[in-house]
């Protein structure tokens, strides 16, 4: 008897090769305006990522597990490449997305992109979307250290530092501990970001607050109430 999971792996099988063959035949195209997240390892802050890429990508996010795979949010598609086949796949269509993300990698894994080490397969993938000017974001769970010569941070400032110099956009997102009532007198675009990350729906302000109309703006998109 074939079991459930076993027709779904058929079923995913069956659709992958034809998928192959109308794309090889310009049949079908994927989206060109969604992003293409690269999971390689554990996500240490997966909820503070599921939120970003929410906010972030509206036209679509597909999820790409290609090590170790923490799962995001169910409403994200998922494709996977651990094995060559997939990863043949994946290369094939990068071309069609627009945003590449690097969710939330290792250092050592930084350092090699840095570098222009391509021994690793996610290493040639963001070196290759970095070559055909994709919009290529990293996403890290820590704010960059500040530079400390001679100590480990100096490379991972150095690998930082080398990643933007190539074009890529650096995003941390650090989580932040909720009080009770958030009063601020500066509001921002990224106070409302924060207190989205954060969970929080409301932002009280003093009198005489200063609220930037990007700030308006985006809590409006993420349904923030300014109050005071």
């Amino acid at each position: 008897m074939i079991d459930e999971a076993q027709i779904r792996e058929i079923i995913r099988r069956v659709t992958e090769r034809v998928l192959d063959r109308l794309m090889a035949e310009g049949l079908f195209l994927p989206e060109q305006n969604g992003a293409l997240v690269l999971v390689s390892n554990f996500i240490p802050e997966p909820a503070l990522l599921n939120k970003y890429l929410k906010s972030r990508f509206t036209t679509g996010v597909t999820c790409a597990a290609l090590e170790l795979y923490t799962r995001l949010d169910p409403e994200f598609d998922a494709v996977f490449a651990a094995r060559v086949d997939e990863q043949q796949r994946l290369f094939s269509t990068l071309k069609f997305y627009e945003h590449i993300v690097l969710a939330m990698p290792s250092m050592q894994l930084l350092n090699r992109i840095a570098i222009g080490d391509d021994s690793g397969f996610t290493e040639q993938l963001v070196l290759r979307a970095i070559l055909m000017r994709k919009k290529v974001t990293v996403v890290l769970d820590y704010q960059p250290p500040k530079f400390k010569r001679g100590t480990f941070f100096e490379g991972v400032v150095n690998s930082i530092t080398a990643l933007k110099d190539m074009g890529a956009e650096i995003v941390s997102l650090t989580p932040v501990l909720r009080s009770a009532d958030l009063v601020c007198e500066l509001v921002t675009e990224d106070t409302i970001l924060r207190a989205y990350l954060c969970g929080d729906r409301s932002i009280q302000c003093t009198k005489g607050t200063i609220v930037t109309p990007l700030a308006k703006d985006k809590a409006n998109e993420l349904g923030i109430a300014i109050e005071g």
